[in-house]
């Protein structure tokens, strides 16, 4: 199984899925986890858009775990004294110190 290289345009899609579904009580669990059919929900989504790029539940799963890893190591370094988010620039800036 070769990791798959997602396109902007498929990752954007993903996330406005996820999003509406967080929105959604349909989907929205109250544990706050979806429900178990969620990766089939997706992938039949993403394909109705993308038809010619088969995109399966196995990689949605792993472009999600890689997204919260990605999250978890942002939330942890603006913890760190001297790391910030800049909201404009959409990213962790460190202070430099002379």
């Amino acid at each position: 199984m070769a990791r798959k290289i997602w396109s902007e345009a498929e990752e954007t899609l993903l996330l406005w899925a996820l999003t509406s579904m967080v929105q959604s009580t349909m989907w929205n669990a109250e544990a706050g986890i979806f429900h178990p059919d969620y990766l089939n929900y997706l992938q039949g989504h993403i394909a109705v858009e993308f038809p010619d790029a088969p995109i399966e539940e196995y990689q949605i799963k792993d472009k999600i775990t890689r997204w919260k890893q990605a999250c978890s190591v942002i939330l942890n370094l603006i913890q760190v004294p001297g790391f910030h988010w800049d909201p404009t620039q959409h990213k962790v800036v460190a202070e430099v110190y002379k």
